[in-house]
């Protein structure tokens, strides 16, 4: 008959990204030690028991067939069904078993050895489901070579010949399976001898922890729901891939200890993230090269030491599982502080509810420990009595020390854990103190429109003193902001503690809150006007030293152009005012006066306004340059044929000096204007004087009978053509040969001019070969005035052809 659990127990696999992880079933206490009369039973059958102990089996074919009944009769076949003993082992195709001695040897470096078992890999023996030559039950029944303390062997992925083997081969009780199958934490001894040995068993489930894999970032359960349970056997990870994926691994071992020990480790995967069997015997391995553990196997030949090393590999992971849970709860902690969220409270309960499980497991582990503490190798007895005191010494002593380093593990727990709850009790606060605030401001929002429901049920009381018709809405809206603000006032001075005032403030300090509400308000204030302020002044202070620098600058240029005209105003005087008035007088008198009166008006408008006109220097620049290249056009061509008199050379030199110093200030000016500062771009525009200087000069008189330079010699071609001439017009008409309409021109050319009489006389020096200029005398009186040549005493002027071209004729002209 078939008997199934209300409750399946078996493992179950739960994948996150592409790691598989086991969630640990929930163990069954009662069937933990053989101590229970029932293992495995249907405590509500009839006549079941009485059947399944009548049971006849056959002798089977091998001796292992029928384990666990050969070994233990009370195990039928309704008790190793229930148990799921074979079930469980069934989808592993075949088992892995790595061997380790442990060798009574001096030389410390062959102690721990693997054992040549026969086999390609040394020290691992690959058993399948279907060994037909039982090259397995051959090794177990191998008997073993001199000199070994313990063997070890380390199973990955038991199958049921293997179990069946095992069990039979070192006559192991059946709980040590099912309660490793099971997850069952279990310690037990049986068959105890004195002088003889015994069967210890431990099956202890241990916290451990591996780094994330790239594909598990969710910080949540790896298997929980929000509707589901808190499973607290199942992993869970801190998220992210620094995070850490914590769940629970199982430590599940056997130990015969008896003249050849030997001792059985199980693991129930080798492959995922839980312990394997190689990794383990590797760790083992490692204690033979630890200083402190060589002696402790000199001194003892217990081999239960061993045994103990197998449970600090235990409390490794333990340690390193609880500083990662205290990185994990400080940055929850860190969250509840920064964080208004209740969800958070989910993640703090489940982990305190892990912590509480975890209680029980380092209470298990402590167990175990005492366990191995107080029931020593019966093997041992046998031995000296003085080895035998020592030996017990040292296990004492061994087991204290990890008894202390378990309780150290116990109180960090405890101190997580107390961590957690205030946490929670944080966020709870957190929660309750923004309801609170809430709650606050729809009471503040109460509070402002209470005083006007107060008014109005006032002015609506039906008394003749209150309802005369008098009241009107202003009055309603007086009353209502009064009484608010007096609300208000009283709201906030009760207050113990606020924005305004301190917690320790007294009563009066909190009446006076409007004056510190005032001395809390200024400060900011005075802190942002002093900031405009001292901007304001920069700016101010730029723009009066920009200012001033331009009024320097045209302050000089303003003396520069007062001293230009005193030093021509006598000129100005003799030539000017005192000569005969024309239109180029005018215009002269024009430009002379009006460009200092328009600078005066500018540096005033700047001294006294602050205003600077704009100036644009192209249009000025244009027409000097336009006047220049007028003034080189009349110019050039009589002084490169060394035809120019004084006038011309004058012109010329005061024409290119002033167009350079104009020139180079309009260039300044043009580029201020364009890349200066807002200040000082019209700095520059101070310097442009004027430009129309009074260059006559005064000459002496002549000596009698010398005369002076041409005055405007200039050439003309053939076809009748103009020159302009000290602002006049000459027509030359074609060659005469008469100068009589020469002279007849000259004295109505000359006739405005401050002259008494202009004499001129042929020059005999000349050569021939060169054209003969007529030459202009100045004298006091006419009848006074003698020529070289005797000649006429109003004007003499010679015609005749160049030399060097036939085709132009040379004539002096006097102006």
């Amino acid at each position: 008959m078939t008997h199934h659990t209300k409750h399946s127990n078996a493992p179950r696999d739960i994948r996150k990204g592409t790691a598989l992880l086991r969630v640990v079933p929930d163990p069954i206490y009662r069937h933990a030690a053989p101590s229970g009369p029932w293992p495995w039973m249907n405590l509500d059958v009839g006549s079941d028991l009485t059947d399944s102990d009548t049971t006849v089996m056959d002798k089977p074919s091998l001796p292992w067939l029928n384990y666990p009944q050969n070994k233990f009769r009370n195990w039928t076949a309704d008790p190793v069904q229930r148990s799921e003993m074979f079930e469980k082992c069934s989808k592993n195709k075949s088992s892995t078993i790595y061997w380790m001695d442990v060798r009574d040897s001096e030389d410390v470096t062959e102690r721990f050895t693997v054992p040549d078992m026969g086999e390609n890999d040394l020290g691992t023996t690959v058993v399948p489901i279907e060994d037909p030559q039982n090259k397995f039950w051959k090794m177990l029944e191998q008997k073993r070579s001199e000199g070994i303390r313990v063997r070890t062997l380390f199973v990955d992925d038991l199958t049921s010949p293997v179990l069946r083997m095992l069990g039979t081969r070192y006559n192991i009780e059946p709980f040590f399976f099912t309660s490793s199958l099971n997850w069952i934490p279990s310690r037990y001894q049986e068959a105890p001898r004195n002088g003889e040995g015994d069967h210890i068993t431990i099956t202890l489930p241990f916290l451990r922890s591996q780094q994330n894999s790239q594909s598990q970032t969710d910080p949540k359960l790896l298997d929980s729901k929000t509707d589901t349970p808190i499973s607290i056997q199942a992993p869970f990870s801190t998220g992210g891939p620094d995070g850490r994926t914590f769940f629970i691994d199982l430590l599940a071992i056997h130990m015969v200890r008896e003249k050849e020990s030997t001792i059985i480790s199980y693991h129930p995967e080798s492959t995922g993230q839980l312990t394997s069997a190689k990794h383990l015997r590797s760790l083992i391995q490692l204690v033979g090269k630890s200083v402190y553990w060589q002696k402790i196997f000199d001194k003892s030949k217990d081999p239960t030491f061993l045994f103990l090393a197998f449970l600090w590999y235990a409390l490794y992971e333990w340690d390193e599982s609880l500083d990662s849970l205290y990185s994990y709860v400080s940055e929850l902690e860190l969250q509840v502080l920064h964080l208004d969220n209740i969800a958070l409270t989910h993640d703090l309960h489940d982990l305190e509810a892990r912590l509480l499980h975890y209680q029980s497991l380092l209470h298990g582990f402590e167990v175990s420990v005492k366990f191995i503490e107080t029931n020593p190798n019966p093997a041992m007895e046998v031995a000296a009595k003085k080895e035998r005191r020592e030996s017990d010494a040292l296990m004492k002593k061994e087991c204290k020390n990890l008894l202390s380093e378990i309780d150290r593990l116990e109180r960090r727990r405890k101190m997580l854990s107390s961590r957690l709850k205030n946490a929670m009790e944080l966020a709870f606060a957190i929660v309750n103190t923004e309801d609170s605030r809430r709650m606050q401001r729809f009471t503040y929002l109460t509070i402002v429109f209470l005083p006007a429901s107060f008014i109005a049920s006032v002015f609506g009381m039906n008394v003749i003193e209150i309802d005369n018709g008098t009241q009107t809405l202003a009055h309603y809206a007086m009353a209502t902001v009064v009484l608010t603000l007096l609300t208000i006032y009283i709201i906030i001075m009760l207050q113990k503690q606020n924005i305004i005032h301190r917690r320790e403030a007294t009563l009066l300090q909190r009446a006076v809150w409007p004056i510190h509400l005032l001395w809390w308000i200024i400060p900011p204030l005075q802190h942002a006007v002093h900031s405009l302020v001292k901007e304001a002044m920069q700016t101010i202070s730029q723009d009066l030293t920009e200012t001033r620098q331009t009024i320097y600058v045209g302050i000089v240029g303003f003396t520069i152009l007062i001293w230009d005209h005193l030093v021509t105003s006598g000129d100005e005087i003799e030539f000017i005012w005192q000569g005969r008035k024309g239109i180029f007088v005018y215009l002269f008198l024009l430009n002379r006066y009006l460009t200092p009166l328009g600078f005066i008006v500018n540096l005033v408008a700047a001294v006294l306004l602050g205003f600077q006109a704009s100036a644009s220097a192209w249009l000025p620049l244009l027409y000097d340059t336009y006047i220049l290249g007028l003034t080189l056009n009349c110019t050039l061509p009589l002084i490169r044929n060394k035809e120019a008199g004084h006038v011309i050379r004058t012109l010329f030199a005061d024409g290119l000096l002033y167009y350079s110093v104009i020139c180079t200030v309009n260039l300044v000016l043009t580029v201020m204007i364009i890349r200066a500062p807002e200040g000082v771009k019209n700095i520059a525009a101070q310097l442009e004087l004027s430009h129309c200087h009074n260059d006559v000069k005064d000459h002496s008189e002549p000596q009698e009978g010398k005369h002076i330079t041409d005055l405007v010699p200039f050439t003309r071609k053939r076809s009748r053509r103009s020159q302009p001439i000290a602002g006049h017009i000459l027509s030359h008409p074609r060659r005469t040969s008469s100068s009589a309409a020469v002279r007849d021109l000259a004295r109505q050319v000359l006739l405005p001019f401050p002259v008494q009489a202009i004499t001129s006389a042929e020059d005999p020096s000349i050569p021939i070969t060169r054209s003969r200029s007529s030459k202009i005398y100045f004298a006091t009186d006419v009848s006074s005035a003698q020529t070289p040549t005797g000649g006429s005493p109003v004007f003499e002027h010679t015609d005749r052809p160049s030399a060097s071209n036939s085709d132009w004729w040379n004539t002096a002209d006097i102006v």
